[in-house]
């Protein structure tokens, strides 16, 4: 959906939440009950008015009965029933209140989804999409979005049941979260819950703006801004020039609201001001109504996933900056002559009825709501005018009547009660094109029986006046533009009638109606008294564009887009394609570097720990550099700015791999997704392990199986623990990584931590790593490959040999039965290759990218964070503190997936662990595959490039104290570990970023708070934290070389 653009991920976290906010609930119920009774305790008594608390038990009963089967002579299992979908819906969810009574059933609606619920049929048009679905649900549905109940009403009889009745139960809102930007639901009449603020905020504007006796005053004012739109439009037509209605009755809404409140004018008709204002109105409105991850979702709202709070607070503070500078204007003068609104609201800041603050929001609310709305409800009016001519004509000659056919008289607002069609075209414009089609989104503010239906607490409720208005159950005929309709009906638009309420009704009806009313009808007939209209560009009225832009408004999407001209466009691209392919010699110069020595070139500066002598090279020859191994021209990367243009200009051009020669062994380079260039296999396997193993979908569904993995750790390391013995941390955590994996892929352990096994399988593993990343005479040299000199394709060749007869042995077993018996990852794969999609040989060769990198490089991290941690006890102390708080002191809660975003601290640390001691220090070798400008240097093609993120992570024009552990530094900025952050990117970056992140990342944290929050933790042999070895093994990964043993203490 083009409107929710936002990974189903953000859903993953919520299943795990759903137990805990249970809790919360079932607190809060009781903690009510103690204080309305005065007690310390609860006392059986009290039970029956725990009704949430009850419900937990039925539930808990349901999902997990003491008994599975009762002794019955047909055994009956009552597990079975209790989670049986057809009896229970959603049945894993905790929110089966009250089942056995009638009042409790939610209204009907579309069986939702695992996690996101209903969020896919909403669209891009949410209010037409749920209008659809309310010909199938009924007019009181529910839908589920995310964790939010919805309930949608799409019917007077409804609406006027829930106004009526229960008005005050759904009198607060349902707050956006782009809402709290720049804190406006804090202070917003619109957005505050029903509350002495809000009634004070209320009664001021109702007083001091929109009673009649203060309307009828500025009416002059009206007349005078609705004259000066006349003579705009009258300019326009002397010209033979086009008007954008929409923009010039925002003009004219904007200037008569600012005169209002500050005795001037905002904007010019022939000025880009109203634009600029309009903009940011229209954005502030489309934000806070468009679909965001952050409502469904509450629970992730903090990381504003979309990024929907951060862009509206730029809006709304250039909104402010501008009511900021009359404000501060207006108070630093000491006696105002000025007699209007601001005048009135700042006296009552002094008598500290409000705030500044409550002022400023104020203005936010009235001038956003105020302009947009008004002026989207005058184009719509046009544009349906223009659609159907005879309408127009009609409502021209109901003033020629009145006014005269001249224009010598004005339109005042006194005129507006003799014009009954006019005031028709008014009704039924906003019958078909309602401002806001929600209206406000509504809250449950308790449980409420509804038509004998269940709206339970904190539901929110969508009034669809869209769809109402468009109900052929209440209006003939409805699609149609027919004004005529409302000539012989008394149904008005100020919310006395539940079939047309476009302003709302009850306790939170737009505020400013009475003033939108009469601007409304004054401009209307302004521009239809004044002058005829003809659509631009010849357009044919059945040929006009009806597309809505959704938001918390609705408004027409323009009927002229904005482009480039096409020609500049062209030329624009082949400038660009010239200025690539005819390039200035003199610029075609290689990076600085070491010069080299014959035939060797730079080999000897590499030393055994080619990323650090590295490094120090670039200290002197710069952040991009080149160095002259044998043959090869090797070029370096070593800052976060160089990596940016590599990866954002050039990534296709870098997108392939420098294979080493050991690479090679047992063909595995041929199928290795690894090593494979940019090309359709790649592609393919590519794509296959992405939807078969990574999707969130994937790692959503398997979540319980990392869970399970890891309390299998936990048990091993209490037992330990319980024997006073000291673990090998690496051993311990590759073991668990490894079984997660064999389970994954093949629904089995391949090792257990007593036994030789995983240390087996991790020295094969890690010598593989080590192999391709060890300087090669056969890489260096490629002439003379052929011959293996150091032997190492051959000693890798039989290490992938080790690997593949362990997955051969199960990949024969699994074709001797019949495929799907297991329904995992091997499965998935074998019907890949039965279908062609993939050879054995494809599968073969993936497992062992699989297992090698996923299970030597989230081992070496936990090991290498553990390290850092017993170094640095007071980190350990504080990363255990927050888990306690998340978690609590004992350990009879674990950890789950979820938890993880609520631990900022331990996400720092993993960030920080990763920045010291990335998995892959030159991440994978890239080759450059044409010649390629970067930074104004050449880099030729078939050059190797290495992007060294060890260098990276440790500069100090980058990190401050950068050789220092300090998480701190992450808790305050928003460098992620994901592919979006050039200064962190241990997992690689654009094409060939390393596909399993997202399982390592869950893995990785998941561990890490296993170990701390079950532990207390003491180095091996008295060790004191400064003494541990913090000496390095190079390879394709970097791993610690001295394995790092530590005694877990009981907590």
């Amino acid at each position: 959906m083009a409107s929710i653009t936002f990974s189903v991920s953000f859903g993953v976290l919520l299943l795990s939440f759903f137990f805990l906010v249970a809790m919360i609930n079932a607190q809060a119920e009781i903690n009510q009950v103690l204080e309305r009774n005065q007690l310390k305790s609860i006392q059986e008594f009290d039970i029956s008015k725990l009704p949430y608390n009850q419900a937990i038990v039925k539930e808990t009963f349901g999902l997990y009965p003491p008994a599975l089967f009762l002794p019955y002579k047909s055994k009956r299992n009552v597990h079975a029933i209790g989670l049986d979908s057809i009896v229970w819906p959603n049945q894993k969810s905790l929110h089966h209140l009250l089942k056995n009574s009638p009042k409790t059933k939610l209204p009907p609606g579309p069986k939702p989804w695992p996690i996101i619920g209903n969020i896919h049929l909403l669209g891009s048009k949410p209010h037409r999409s749920v209008a659809d679905l309310s010909k199938t649900y009924g007019p009181l549905m529910t839908l589920r979005l995310g964790s939010i109940t919805t309930i949608v009403i799409s019917s007077p009889d409804v609406a006027k049941e829930m106004f009526l009745k229960h008005d005050i139960d759904f009198a607060s809102r349902q707050v956006p979260d782009s809402a709290w930007a720049v804190d406006h639901a804090k202070f917003s009449m619109v957005w505050l819950p029903v509350c002495p603020k809000w009634r004070e905020i209320r009664k001021i504007s109702a007083i001091q703006l929109f009673t009649n006796q203060r309307l009828d005053v500025s009416q002059g004012l009206r007349t005078e801004k609705v004259n000066e739109l006349v003579e705009f439009v009258k300019g326009c037509c002397e010209k033979g020039l086009a008007v954008d209605i929409g923009k010039a009755a925002f003009t004219t809404a904007l200037n008569l609201l600012s005169n209002t409140f500050f005795s001037m004018n905002l904007s010019a008709y022939d000025s880009s001001g109203s634009q600029e204002f309009k903009d940011l109105a229209w954005h502030i409105m489309e934000e806070i109504g468009r679909p965001n991850a952050s409502d469904f979702f509450p629970l992730v709202k903090a990381l504003d996933l979309q990024g929907a709070k951060r862009s509206i607070t730029t809006s709304f503070s250039k909104m402010l900056e501008v009511f900021d500078k009359i404000i501060h204007e207006r108070l630093s003068d000491q006696i105002s002559s000025k007699d209007d609104v601001l005048e009135i609201l700042l006296s009552l800041v002094k008598q500290n009825e409000l705030t500044l603050d409550d002022v400023r929001h104020m203005l936010i609310d009235l001038f956003v709501a105020g302009t947009d709305t008004t002026s989207n409800t005058i184009e719509w009016a046009l544009t349906e005018l223009l659609r159907h001519p005879e309408k127009m004509a009609k409502a021209q000659g109901e003033m020629e009547q009145l006014l005269g056919k001249g224009q010598s008289r004005s339109i005042q607002e006194s005129d507006i009660s003799k014009l009954p069609y006019i005031q028709a075209i008014v009704k039924e414009t906003m019958r078909l094109h309602p401002a806001a089609p929600f209206l406000v989104p509504h809250k449950a503010t308790t449980n409420v029986e509804l038509c004998g239906y269940w709206v339970p607490k904190n539901a929110q409720v969508w009034v669809n006046v869209w769809s109402i208005g468009r109900d052929p159950n209440v209006w003939p005929n409805s699609e149609s533009f027919t004004p005529e309709r409302f000539l012989e009906s008394e149904i008005d638009i100020k919310g006395r009638d539940f079939e047309l309420m476009p302003f709302g009704t009850g306790r939170r009806i737009c505020p400013g109606m009475p003033l939108a009313y009469r601007m409304l009808h004054l401009m209307l007939a302004s521009f239809l008294h004044s002058f005829n209209w003809k659509l631009d560009h010849g357009l044919n009225p059945e040929d006009v564009d009806m597309e809505e832009k959704f938001g918390l408004t609705l408004a027409k999407k323009p009927s002229t887009m904005e482009y480039c001209n096409s020609i500049t466009l062209v030329v624009a691209l082949l400038v660009i394609a010239l200025r690539f392919l005819i390039r200035n010699p003199q610029k075609s110069k290689l990076p600085p570097g070491p010069k080299p020595w014959p035939v060797i070139g730079n080999i000897h500066l590499l030393g055994s720990k080619p990323h650090r002598s590295v490094t120090d090279l670039s200290k002197t020859y710069g952040p991009l550099m080149t160095l002259r191994l044998g043959s090869i021209t090797t070029i370096v990367i070593s800052s976060p700015d160089v990596a940016k243009e590599m990866f954002l200009k050039h990534d296709i051009d870098f997108a392939s791999r420098q294979v080493p020669d050991s690479a090679w062994g047992g063909d595995h380079a041929k199928f290795s997704m690894a090593w494979l260039p940019v090309c359709p296999k790649w592609r393919d396997i590519r794509k296959i392990s992405a939807i078969q193993l990574f999707t969130n979908q994937r790692l959503h569904a398997s979540q319980g199986l990392r869970k399970k993995k890891v309390d299998e750790l936990v048990g091993f390391v209490k037992g330990c623990c319980e024997k006073g013995l000291a673990i090998e941390i690496g051993k311990a955590a590759f073991t668990t990584t490894l079984n997660l994996l064999s389970n994954t892929c093949f629904s089995m352990d391949l090792s257990t931590y007593d036994s030789l096994g995983s240390q087996e399988f991790k020295d094969v593993a890690w010598y593989i790593t080590e192999a391709l990343g060890r300087p090669n005479v056969s890489d260096f040299f490629p002439l003379v490959k052929a011959l293996d000199l150091q032997g190492v394709r051959r000693r890798v060749s039989t290490s992938f040999s080790k690997m593949l007869e362990v997955f051969d042995k199960i990949i024969d077993e699994r074709l001797r039965d019949r495929i799907g018996s297991k329904d995992d990852a091997l499965d998935t794969l074998l019907s890949l290759v039965k279908q062609n999609e993939l050879t054995l040989n494809d599968v073969r060769h993936m497992l062992i990218d699989l297992f090698v990198a996923g299970a030597d490089t989230t081992s070496n991290t936990v090991e290498w964070t553990l390290t850092e941690l017993l170094r640095h006890p007071g980190k350990m102390r504080k990363a255990q503190i927050e888990i306690e708080q998340i978690l609590g002191k004992d350990q009879s809660r674990s950890i789950q997936e979820s938890d993880v975003l609520k631990l900022p601290y331990i996400q720092a640390i993993v960030k920080e662990t990763m920045r010291l001691h990335p998995a892959a220090p030159f991440l994978i070798p890239r080759k450059a595959t044409a010649n390629i400008e970067l930074c104004g240097y050449c880099v030729p093609k078939n050059a190797q490039v290495w992007v060294n993120v060890w260098s990276i992570g440790r500069d100090p024009n980058v990190w401050s104290d950068s050789e220092s552990f300090r998480p701190e530094r992450f808790l305050e900025s928003e460098i992620d570990i994901r592919d979006r952050d050039f200064e962190l990117m241990p997992f690689g970056t654009g094409r060939r970023i390393c596909p399993g992140m997202p399982l390592a990342y869950r893995m990785l944290h998941l561990m890490l708070v296993a170990f701390l929050h079950s532990f207390n933790w003491k180095l091996d042999h008295g060790l004191n934290p400064e003494d541990v070895d913090m000496e390095e093994k190079f390879g394709i990964t970097l791993q610690k070389a001295q394995p790092l043993r530590a005694t877990p203490l009981p907590r």
